[in-house]
């Protein structure tokens, strides 16, 4: 018999005390549980199957699935059966659904709102107290139903894949003349739809287009369940067991070692459970499935407004990853040369963010659209980032540089402020010279052409400054404003009188008396001297010596 098939780790066999056709299970955790079969049979866990208890659901009915959402118990039948439990399976409620249409499956997105599929052309939607049917247009049998955020997808007899998505339910074609049975999605572009002879099709535009793969089974499949965003099971005839980790590009079997058909499917929190004929109930746990990453966009869209042509606007946006391990976004690209994003690559650890600089610069006037992509691990897709932007004709003309240098909060005069290009080099001195700061410690450069520069100043002896120098970008015609911030370096006066520096100079230069300021020192005094005057008066220029210095001070000595 059945149960003398020895078991293939990490499968574990769990003993319901029902020998009939299984045919559904759903898990809150993987603990709580449930699992439906024929003759209108729930049954009930609480300890991840090690035991069960049958839930009197008030018909012998045969079910064909259940669904767990938001403390409510969902089991779908034949002959138009759907009831809802509040209490654990304690009691059960039957809705009119005013059909007697099989159904086949259910798929909900809240407590309160869901869908449900079956013969003959039958979806019914939940909208949280009554099923209300839908019109298909169709009179074929749908046999599995996805929902997710604002759409669906019902799949069934010939290839058939219908899809709701603003307020009706449309044919899509998905190349394939066979019996679909189930349908998943790991968001609203990404899924698989899969069926009969190993039938699997995946989309990876909400639908639009399916593409076949190679399953490597001709089972057919009856289940199918999105693990993580790169990872999926499905499930189907003599115990296939099919698993993906590369987002469908390839299928391993991976089966627990029973020939029954495999009807029911779930895994939560890294526990899988799987149900069949002859009341078989599978457990296994792969823990490792719980540790992923997750990328998530703070939004899908940057908008740059309107900006002048050929200039060069940056933004950021932020990146998120929720997930449990580290994110590799491999590539970020824009598909025109008018928008760039830095940097073009990035890993972002668990549960952390990163912003993402998104510049636009555009050439001619207009308006401007382009997609910036995002490949990464964190899922099956490559995400889009969609920008925005015009650019309209600006002043053109020379700008202006002005600023502000300021000491303890007020304007200091006399401040020399020069004009640097990018490099550090001064910039163009005969028409743009060194400038004085005002009485107000003001200063101004006019008829600036518009480029990146620096602008510096000498710093005034017995003072700091922040910074120095300062980079600036002049747009045409526009002003730029640098302002300069000093610090008094000396608070007290130790100025020594001219006879003592002669002293100094003289007894180092003609070695005599004893000097309180060695060679060494007085040499850092005079390059002192030289760093903070010179460039304002040049009469020092020329004094690098002892014997200059000393005559300079206009005292005599003996040489």
């Amino acid at each position: 018999t059945v149960c003398t098939v020895a078991i293939i780790p990490p499968y574990q066999r769990e003993y319901c005390g029902f020998y009939q056709n299984l045919t559904g299970c759903s898990f809150s955790d993987p603990l709580n549980g449930c699992i439906t079969g024929v003759g209108g049979t729930v049954l009930v866990t609480g300890d991840g199957g090690a035991t069960w208890t049958f839930s009197n659901t008030g018909t012998n009915i045969d079910l064909t699935g259940i669904k767990l959402i938001g403390g409510a118990a969902f089991i779908t039948g034949l002959n138009g059966v759907i009831c809802v439990s509040y209490d654990n399976g304690v009691t059960w409620v039957p809705f009119t659904t005013n059909t007697t249409s099989n159904f086949y499956s259910s798929s909900f997105t809240s407590v309160s709102s869901g869908y449900a599929v079956g013969a003959n052309g039958t979806i019914c939607y939940f909208n949280g107290s009554i099923w209300v049917p839908q019109t298909t247009n169709t009179s074929i049998t749908f046999y599995g139903v996805y929902a997710i955020g604002g759409t669906a997808y019902a799949v069934g007899v010939n290839g058939t894949i219908c899809r709701f998505i603003g307020g009706g339910w449309s044919p899509l074609n998905s190349g394939i003349n066979l019996t679909f049975y189930d349908v998943a999605f790991v968001n609203e572009n990404f899924g698989y739809a899969v069926g009969e002879n190993g039938t699997i099709c995946r989309t990876r535009d909400g639908g639009i287009t399916w593409e076949p793969l190679t399953s490597g089974t001709d089972k057919t499949l009856r289940a199918c369940k999105i693990v993580s965003p790169r990872v999926a099971y499905c499930s189907g005839d003599d115990g296939v067991i099919l698993k993906t980790e590369d987002c469908g590009e390839t299928w391993d079997l991976v089966p627990p070692g029973s020939p029954v058909a495999l009807q029911g499917l779930e895994f939560v929190n890294g526990q899988g459970f799987t149900v069949g004929e002859l009341g078989e109930v599978f457990s296994f746990a792969q823990p490792e499935l719980t540790n992923y990453p997750v990328f998530e966009l703070a939004s899908t869209t940057i908008d740059f407004g309107t900006i002048g042509t050929w200039t060069v606007v940056p933004d950021t946006i932020k990146v998120y990853n929720p997930g449990t391990s580290n994110l590799l976004i491999s590539n970020i690209s824009a598909g025109s040369n008018y928008f760039l994003a830095r940097p073009d690559s990035a890993v972002i650890p668990a549960g952390d963010s990163l912003c993402l600089e998104i510049v636009f610069c555009p050439g001619t006037a207009g308006d401007y659209s382009d997609k910036i992509t995002f490949t990464h691990d964190g899922s099956c897709d490559v995400d889009t980032l969609y920008a925005f932007g015009s650019a309209g004709e600006i002043a053109t003309g020379p700008g202006v540089i002005r600023g502000t240098v300021f000491a303890n909060n007020n304007g200091l005069p006399g401040v020399t402020v020069s004009l640097l290009d990018t490099s550090g080099l001064e910039y163009d001195s005969i028409n743009y010279p060194p400038v004085l700061t005002n009485e107000l410690g003001q200063y101004l450069f006019e008829n600036v052409p518009a480029d990146s520069y620096q602008v510096s100043i000498v710093t005034p002896f017995g003072y700091i400054v922040d910074r120095n120098p300062q980079a600036i970008v002049v747009a045409p015609a526009d002003t730029a404003v640098v302002d300069f911030y000093l610090t008094e370096e000396v608070t007290g006066n130790h100025a020594r009188p001219a006879s003592y520096w002669k002293y100094q100079f003289s007894s180092n230069i003609c070695n005599w008396g004893i000097p309180q300021e060695t060679a060494q020192e007085l040499e850092g005094y005079i390059d002192t001297v030289h760093e903070r005057y010179t460039p304002n008066f040049d009469i020092f220029a020329d004094k690098t010596t002892f014997r200059k210095r000393r005559r300079f001070l206009k005292v005599g000595c003996r040489a």
